[in-house]
């Protein structure tokens, strides 16, 4: 949305209406019907991570699609994410690059920024920002990535906790998940 000072009014503020179009996933990502051509690859983008997560302390009940509003700044025009106020806090809200302007995204490539960015936020949500290196290893497992330096102690810990079985590593979780995100766990402790 685009606020016209003189012709915004915000007493008659509303959303239209509209019944969301949701993943079979583990945890549901719901879009605003417009944008349901975007479920699949996000699905699959993100449905390895979120079957990472489901269930564990910290994850959310559901992903949903949310608006940008944008305004006027000092530097040109401004988007800001809209978190509505009235859900649960368990929804983990994205917007998708394409409601931001710049350039046009694939479908696909879409789907691999939000999981780069939300991808990252609900594993944070779960073992912890990455400010102390268990926290860092556990979340280079669950995301698959490799932006750790090579031959590190956190590279080390980070594969061998990825190699473990999806159920063990979940169990782990399940156990572990408070004190990992409270920064009480070492490297020496993950398995």
């Amino acid at each position: 949305m685009i606020a016209i000072p003189v012709l915004h009014d915000t007493a008659d503020d509303r959303a239209v209406p509209y019944t969301p179009r949701c993943s079979s996933t583990a945890i549901p990502i719901c879009l605003h019907p417009a944008y349901a051509v975007y479920l699949p690859a996000l699905a699959a983008a993100l449905g390895p991570v979120l079957d990472e997560v489901t269930g564990l302390p910290g994850a959310p009940s559901r992903i949903s699609q949310t608006t940008p509003t944008y305004r006027e700044s000092a530097n040109g025009i401004e988007a800001t994410v809209s978190r509505p106020r009235s859900d649960a806090a368990s929804v983990y809200w994205i917007v998708l690059p394409n409601q931001l302007g710049g350039p046009v995204l694939t479908v696909t490539e879409s789907a691999a920024q939000v999981r780069a960015n939300a991808g990252r936020g609900v594993v944070a949500d779960v073992v912890g920002d990455g400010s102390d290196p268990a926290q860092q290893a556990v979340a280079a497992a669950m995301l698959g990535t490799s932006d750790l330096t090579p031959g590190s102690p956190v590279a080390g810990v980070a594969q061998r906790f990825a190699a473990l079985p999806a159920a063990a590593r979940h169990a782990w979780l399940l156990a572990h998940a408070a004190d990992l995100r409270a920064g009480r766990m070492t490297l020496e402790q993950l398995p």
